[in-house]
């Protein structure tokens, strides 16, 4: 009778401090559990938050770098500031996808560019 209750104390206490660490009793994160990375939920890589990360498509009219260029999206052009090199190929006139975050008036900050129809 001793050892069972000693086991069901170390029981309750392994689960009252999962309940607070927020943890499971049994069990721990696969990766298909895994947290998503954090600039896909809001958050900049930096830490800083941005409530309004979200996808854009539309047409570009202006290649400036290698790292900047404008978009034509909803009937207004947006300065569009890449996170990693633009594509090789991409061109006024094409047609992209474009994953970032709006800040200010008309720029897309943090950008990541697919190219969806190349004219």
């Amino acid at each position: 009778m001793k050892n069972k209750n000693v086991v069901l104390r170390k029981l309750l206490s392994a689960a009252l401090l999962g309940a607070m660490c927020g943890a499971p009793l049994a069990g721990s994160l696969t990766s298909a559990q895994a947290a998503p990375p954090p600039w896909s939920n809001g958050h900049h890589r930096d830490g800083d938050r941005h409530e309004n990360y979200r996808t854009f498509v539309g047409v570009v009219t202006k290649v400036e770098s290698s790292s900047k260029f404008d978009m034509r999206f909803d009937g207004k052009t947006y300065n569009v500031y890449v996170s990693e090199r633009l594509p090789r190929r991409l061109d006024r006139n094409d047609r992209v996808s474009v994953y970032g975050y709006r800040y200010g008036n008309n720029d897309i900050r943090d950008a990541r560019v697919t190219i969806l129809h190349n004219r």
